[in-house]
């Protein structure tokens, strides 16, 4: 089985396909790679009414692999730009979880590193249950360390630790940080923010600049400023 990181975040719209993306293009530079968005909720829809889940496709291009099949990136497209299990409960599909995490280990099969990515963040829930299964349930399936996304600004801290403490008390091994700098004028706060972290015992291993339009090839280099493939692998 291979090896890979799971992208989490601290919230939505924090850049966590952004960071997938850059990674699945570093990593494919030297090793095959595969590409996971088991759900993927908020897709825009084509002519015929069929979602189109643009982050799973923005996956399968920085990997470089076109001849993945979709049906093996992403188990369930949702419309609706809601948490997956409530999209899917709106739009009459039952999501089954064990789908999601055979779509993670099979991929894992098939490459030398996958690169697999949630939906929002942390604990939001993915199917139906009681307690819903969760983006956390379906890393621990995975047996993949996490890579948190989180902004680089104010507030970050929190948000942070408490993600990184949910999945440390999940026993789920934690990668590392990437702060992500989301606007073009960073605050007094974005300069501390990875020693505070640091003191807290969670590891910032990469920071991702401010970038417009958004570029999978910029967070590449960014990311491979301070993450070795040979790390990775």
């Amino acid at each position: 089985m291979s090896g890979g990181i799971f992208v989490t975040g601290t919230d939505s719209g924090v850049g966590k396909t952004l960071v997938a993306a850059g990674l699945a293009r570093l990593v494919s530079r030297v090793a095959k790679v595969a590409v996971v968005k088991p759900i993927e909720s908020g897709c825009a829809v084509d002519p015929a009414g069929r979602p189109i889940p643009a982050d799973a496709l923005a996956l399968r291009a920085a990997a470089g692999r076109p001849d993945l099949d979709l049906a093996d990136i992403v188990a369930y497209a949702l419309r609706a730009p809601l948490a997956p299990a409530v999209a899917a409960r709106a739009e009459g599909v039952s999501v089954d979880p064990d789908r999601l995490v055979a779509l993670v280990l099979r991929a894992r099969q098939q490459a030398q590193f996958v690169v697999a990515e949630g939906a929002g963040g942390l604990l939001v829930p993915l199917a139906p249950g009681a307690p819903y299964f969760t983006v956390a349930d379906l890393i621990a399936a995975s047996g993949l360390p996490a890579l948190v996304v989180a902004r680089a600004a104010l507030g970050t801290i929190n948000h942070t630790l408490l993600t990184v403490g949910e999945l440390r008390r999940r026993g789920i091994d934690v990668f590392g940080v990437v702060l992500n700098h989301l606007t073009a004028v960073d605050g007094p706060e974005t300069a501390s923010n990875p020693a505070v972290l640091a003191e807290h015992g969670v590891r910032v291993v990469a920071e991702l600049p401010y970038l417009t339009p958004p570029s999978v090839e910029g967070a590449a280099a960014a990311l491979g400023q301070t993450l070795r493939t040979e790390d990775l692998l």
